[in-house]
């Protein structure tokens, strides 16, 4: 059990971290709370509320997760790494695209037209109808 507990709190932390590294990189500034899920018409992205909600779930969900949040559903290190801003979805990351689930979905601002939030290895990703990713919440 403390085993488990020591690494929730890890993975807390490395979620911390990487969210506000990734904030402070993208506008070299920290952003608002009450900032919406499009920017400006380049830059798309998940809010703070967005980030907190998923990290809300994931906590709810440790014990029992859906399918595409499950140890067999993680991508492997190859994959993982292939998961990038500014990318397109190689064919194998397309494949494992999976709806986000319904109850994490309610809780994150609606994606602006022509972009959609999917569930790739047990990530979140924010991509348009090409492919193209915008923004990913990482779940260690």
């Amino acid at each position: 059990m403390s085993a488990r507990l020591f690494v929730a709190g890890i993975i807390a932390l490395v979620l911390c971290t990487a969210t506000t590294g990734a904030r402070a990189k993208s506008s070299g500034k920290p952003m608002p709370q009450a900032e919406t899920t499009q920017r400006d018409s380049d830059q798309v992205a998940f809010t703070a509320q967005d980030r907190q909600a998923t990290r809300d779930w994931y906590h709810t969900n440790t014990a029992n997760p859906p399918a595409g949040f499950r140890q067999q559903d993680q991508l492997s290190a190859d994959l993982e790494s292939q998961l990038q801003v500014g990318t397109k979805l190689a064919p194998d990351l397309q494949r494992r695209v999976r709806a986000v689930p319904p109850d994490l979905e309610h809780h994150l601002a609606a994606p602006p037209r022509g972009y959609r939030h999917v569930a790739i290895g047990g990530q979140i990703a924010l991509i348009d109808k090409d492919n193209q990713v915008y923004d990913v919440i990482y779940h260690p």
